[in-house]
This record gives C-alpha cells, sequence and structure tokens, in this order.
C-alpha cells in the first residue's frame, strides 16, 4: 500500500489531466440538435411546442413522417406564397444565439416552381434584413443558393449572394449551414461542409444590437401550382440559454 502523501496527490493530478480533456472535447456550445423529428408521439404533426404554423392551411401541409418533416402544397395554390416554420423554442434570439443554423434538405423528383429553405430574419413593421439558404427548382434540376437581403415594403434588395456551381439532384439530401460571427455579424455559407462564402454585411453595427432574430424552415412557392414535396430533417442550431 502507498501511503506517501506527495505520491497520492501525484495520482489525482493526473486523473484530472486526463478527464476533463475528454469533456471538453464532447461538448460543442455553438450548435445542437433541435429536432430530428422522430419522436413517434408527433407523427402526423409536429411538436408544437418546437414549432410555429405561419401560412395558410388550405393550400399548405407540415407533418412529420418517417423520421422527417414533409411539407406540400395544393395544386391549387397561388403563386408567391409560402409557409414559413419558426423555431418557437424560443422564438426571437440575439445573433450569438444564432452563431450556427443547419438543417437537411431534399427535394422529390416532380418538384416544380418551389423548394426548401433556411433562414434568419429580422423584421420591423415589415423592413428587415433576412439571411438564407435555399434548395429551389425553377428548372430541370434543383439549384442551391445563398443571400442575404435588406427589404422594405415592396423594395427587396440583395445585398451578396452566392451559388453551387453545378446542378443537384431531386431525391437527395443535402446539409444547408448558415453561421455568423455575433462580434463582427460576418455571414458564411455551407453546403455539405464546403464553404460558397463569407460576407460582413453593411449594417453590421446594427444586427449585433437586435435581440429579435427568427430562424425558420421556409418552403416558398414562386409558381402557381407548384408541385412536389419539401422535407427537414435534423435541424441544429446554436442553444439559446
Amino acid at each position: 500500500m502507498d501511503t506517501d502523501v506527495r505520491t497520492r496527490t501525484a495520482y489525482i493530478q493526473i486523473a484530472h489531466r486526463i478527464f476533463l480533456p475528454l469533456v471538453l472535447r464532447a461538448y460543442n456550445p455553438l450548435i445542437a440538435l433541435y429536432d430530428d423529428f422522430n419522436n413517434p408521439a408527433f407523427d402526423g404533426f409536429y411538436d408544437p411546442l418546437k414549432w410555429q404554423f405561419w401560412g395558410d392551411e388550405n393550400y399548405f401541409t407540415a407533418r412529420q413522417q418517417g423520421g422527417v418533416l414533409v411539407i406540400t402544397n395544393t395544386l391549387s395554390t397561388p403563386a408567391s406564397v409560402g409557409l414559413n416554420l419558426p423555431l418557437a423554442m424560443p422564438m426571437e434570439r440575439t445573433l450569438r444565439q444564432v452563431q450556427r443554423f443547419q438543417a437537411r434538405m431534399k427535394l422529390s423528383s416532380g418538384t416544380s416552381g418551389t423548394g426548401a429553405t433556411i433562414q434568419i430574419m429580422h423584421d420591423v413593421n415589415g423592413s428587415g434584413w433576412w439571411t438564407q439558404c435555399s434548395l429551389n427548382v425553377y428548372g430541370s434540376a434543383p439549384y442551391f443558393g445563398c443571400d442575404i437581403t435588406n427589404y422594405t415594403p415592396g423594395n427587396f434588395q440583395a445585398e451578396y449572394g452566392v451559388s453551387w456551381p453545378t446542378p443537384l439532384n431531386f431525391d437527395t439530401w443535402y446539409t444547408a449551414r448558415i453561421e455568423i460571427d455575433p462580434n463582427t455579424a460576418q455571414v458564411c455559407f455551407y453546403l455539405d461542409n464546403n464553404l460558397l462564402g463569407c460576407r460582413i454585411p453593411s449594417n453590421a453595427n446594427a444586427l449585433k444590437m437586435y435581440n429579435d432574430f427568427i430562424p425558420r424552415l421556409v418552403s416558398w412557392n414562386g409558381r402557381a401550382g407548384a408541385t412536389g414535396t419539401r422535407y427537414f430533417d435534423d435541424i441544429y442550431i446554436t442553444p439559446a440559454q
């Protein structure tokens, strides 16, 4: 038996050196799973504590099915309408609470005139700012693009845009991610961990002061009678605590 006090103290120090780095490596304070749509209690609907439905229920449906979120619309849906699903826990966030926002997205074969989008927006009386990444189909194949836009009623001005250089595929999962540095307000866009571009918005100083950013899932119909199914899964965002 070792009775030397100095030796026992050394054992304690070594144990701490091994244990603490393992804890730090397992914890990422910038991103956490928000919803993976795997809770069977919400099949056929969605968790009403986590999501708000902002849209016309006569045209759009959103439901959890097979471990993913499925969005569809009727063929009578007019152009220039959409469905927004804000993350409701909490509804409004600071820039520091939207440092990373990502989701997997997929479009079914036959999708046309619509798409799937992740968006972070700030709005006051119809004027504001957004940044978003979208997987859309307005031609023969899906394409992926991201932008930063300032707007007032009836006036939308895209400040920055970037896109994946080639068409993508139907029935294929893609991961979109938006990263924002809360110290500079720089926004960076990713597709499947590939960096597409970064930009410090022109109103960066103002953005750093806002505390009402709303991250949300969006399905926008740019054409009347848009077709196809939009899928979302594995929603991650910076923890709000």
